[in-house]
């Protein structure tokens, strides 16, 4: 596969992810839910009817912003979670959806479903999903391995970057 395909791939998933949050956006107007945005919606879809630790959020990459306690505020100030620390440790803070927060992940699941009969009248069938997801799956699987493999051609890149006098450091992580 030439470099090429590996960077259309990336972008079409990267546009694929934008034109998801567009998707929930206008979702989100057309319901008068003005005092979320998307990013936002979408945690509180994730959440359902768990129970998180808040570090879980990321950890689970229900988010994916580099400001989650910043999304978890407007949240919990617009009522769609509520807290409570964890009986075991005090200092562990707990999050779960409030009654708010429950009936937008309802109306969540039921724009998301209808999203998918669309889909699938237009011809993107379960067994499709199903390949797409999969396929999904073992290229995140990859890419996680290739950070972890010195021999990577990922890694090579960074260190390449990095003894380059000329080169602005690559940020990590």
């Amino acid at each position: 596969m030439s470099k090429n395909m590996y960077v259309q791939s990336i972008s079409i998933l990267g546009s694929l992810h934008r034109f998801f949050l567009d998707h929930i956006q206008v979702f989100l107007e057309e319901g008068q839910q003005c005092d979320l945005n998307a990013t936002q919606a979408l945690i509180v879809y994730h959440i359902g009817k768990n129970i998180f630790k808040v570090n879980e959020i990321v950890k689970y990459h229900f988010y994916e912003g580099s400001n989650p306690s910043y999304n978890l505020k407007k949240m919990l100030s617009a009522k769609y979670l509520k807290t409570s620390s964890s009986q075991h440790d005090r200092r562990v803070l707990l999050v779960a959806l409030s009654d708010k927060g429950v009936q937008l992940h309802q109306a969540m699941e039921q724009f998301f479903q209808k999203q998918e009969r669309v889909l699938q009248q237009q011809g993107f069938s379960s067994e499709r999903w199903k390949q797409w997801v999969d396929e999904g799956k073992n290229l995140v699987q990859l890419h996680s391995q290739s950070h972890s493999d010195p021999q990577s051609p990922l890694d090579h890149t960074v260190k390449s970057a990095h003894s380059h006098p000329r080169m602005p450091r690559v940020a990590q992580g």
